[in-house]
């Protein structure tokens, strides 16, 4: 049995990892998929203050308050600047650390920093225009690649803002992240967004580390929930 705890991205929350969780439940793992603060159900607690720093805090306490050890931390999108800030904490808790279609940032490195100047600029404009300085629309959401109109109407309904502080802020890294026993780099190989097909091709030339692929979208924890799964479970060893 593995301990697993999702880290969610961006415009989303806990939620967005339901379908994929459910496999992992049934498989008989233990799941945490926790909402950051200021996303999803908790979005009515984001102030101008809750950055980068605020989220790895939220997984940080989540691992030490429920007790959890040997676990395998998977961070999808912008959960990897989350999930390297806390693997980095807490290396000793965990047993694997998983990016799914994510950011794998370097120490001093910002979320804002992996994409281009045009949508770094876009970002901003758009939450000083419609999200009050700090908060950044989730018209912004990447393909999801759910087929079912109903079912995609249904998930982007639930995208909520997200804070921008989260991803202007540097992300701050000693290196103990790299201890860390297995790592693994999944890429969606349907999405050619940012740099994620860098990250993959660097973790595939890593000593210490397996790089594989899904054929979806952003979303493959939404639309391939089984072989995320069953992937998950392999590469959690």
């Amino acid at each position: 049995m593995t301990t697993f705890v999702l880290v969610h991205g961006a415009w989303t929350g806990g939620w967005e990892w339901a379908p994929t969780a459910r496999r992992l439940r049934a498989a008989g793992h233990e799941v945490h998929a926790p909402t950051l603060t200021g996303c999803g159900e908790r979005s009515h607690l984001a102030t101008p203050e809750t950055d980068l720093e605020t989220h790895i805090h939220d997984v940080c306490a989540l691992i030490e308050y429920e007790r959890l050890e040997d676990v395998a931390l998977v961070a999808h999108s912008y959960g990897g600047m989350v999930g390297s800030g806390v693997a980095d904490r807490l290396p000793e808790r965990l047993r694997a650390l998983i990016y799914v279609d994510a950011a794998m940032p370097e120490d001093g490195e910002a979320m804002l920093d992996h994409v281009s100047a045009e949508r770094r600029a876009t970002v901003i404009g758009l939450a000083e225009k419609d999200g009050g300085g700090f908060m950044v629309p989730a018209s912004l959401l990447l393909e999801t690649g759910i087929e079912d109109e109903a079912e995609r109407t249904a998930f982007l309904a639930r995208a909520t803002p997200h804070p921008l502080p989260a991803l202007l802020q540097p992300i701050r890294l000693t290196g103990a992240w790299q201890t860390v026993p297995r790592k693994a780099y999944v890429l969606a190989a349907v999405n050619n967004a940012h740099r994620f097909r860098d990250y993959h091709d660097r973790a595939a030339a890593e000593p210490g580390w397996e790089a594989a692929e899904i054929r979806s979208h952003h979303f493959p924890m939404a639309t391939h929930p089984e072989e995320l799964a069953a992937l998950l479970i392999r590469l959690a060893g």
